[in-house]
């Protein structure tokens, strides 16, 4: 457990903080966390090189009624920087909750995966033509992120995992207010740049629930006890 330790003496005036270090659980969990996401990208290349084989398709026909909105890339891609940025500064300063969201992550990882390997599933991609910056960003995306692996959405899910996390873990109203904001912002971004269909956003819910549940029932009773507090 990550501690504060104050050292008893001051410089100019401060005390001086001394963290210490995190114990080796805590980076093999950390390793394991950063190892079961990278698993999305397996299943997608191995989704692509059997693209001749059967594949469920998710979009339907009140998917058409989203417009494309290549605008809303920077809110999709920010799941990567809010993802990672959340998970390594918990696993810094407060272990419960870095904990509850390792665990949540890794249930998330192997429950989607099973799906993806023995449920295949795509999403109907529409084509990309204008040649402005958005769409050139929008085809880049397509390009390295094959449309498998659409059901359930792990945008979704990750989204909620984090900003329930933050959730539990801020204070402030208005706080709270930005992590539900920014998480119902993610879902939508999936839809808005087509990379995903309502389908896939309703079984990402569905599993990120799951997989907190989960979670809460891996830590232990002594960790739920000061889960969200100060380490």
């Amino acid at each position: 457990m990550l501690k504060l330790i104050h050292s008893g003496w001051a410089i100019e005036g401060r005390t001086e903080v001394i963290a210490e270090k995190r114990s080796p659980y805590d980076w093999l969990l950390l390793i394991v966390t950063l190892g079961s996401v990278s698993l999305y990208f397996l299943t997608n290349r191995y989704a692509s090189l059997r693209s001749q084989g059967w594949a469920w398709v998710t979009t339907r026909a009140w998917d058409r009624w989203i417009p494309l909105w290549p605008g809303a890339l920077p809110v999709y891609y920010s799941l990567f920087i809010v993802g990672l940025g959340t998970l390594f500064w918990f696993w810094y300063k407060k272990q419960g909750a870095f904990r509850l969201m390792a665990f949540s992550v890794i249930s998330d990882a192997i429950i989607s995966n099973a799906i993806f390997l023995f449920s295949p599933t795509r999403v109907l991609r529409p084509d990309v033509v204008t040649s402005n910056f958005w769409f050139q960003w929008l085809q880049w995306t397509y390009h390295y992120d094959q449309p498998f692996n659409s059901l359930p959405s792990l945008h979704v899910s990750l989204s909620m995992i984090s900003g329930w996390v933050w959730w539990r873990v801020v204070s402030h109203s208005w706080a709270k207010a930005v992590a539900a904001a920014w998480t119902l912002a993610v879902m939508a971004s999936t839809l808005l740049v087509k990379q995903h269909a309502i389908l896939d956003v309703i079984a990402g819910m569905a599993i990120g629930l799951l997989s907190i549940w989960i979670a809460a029932r891996l830590v232990t009773r002594s960790e739920e006890g000061n889960l969200f507090g100060e380490e």
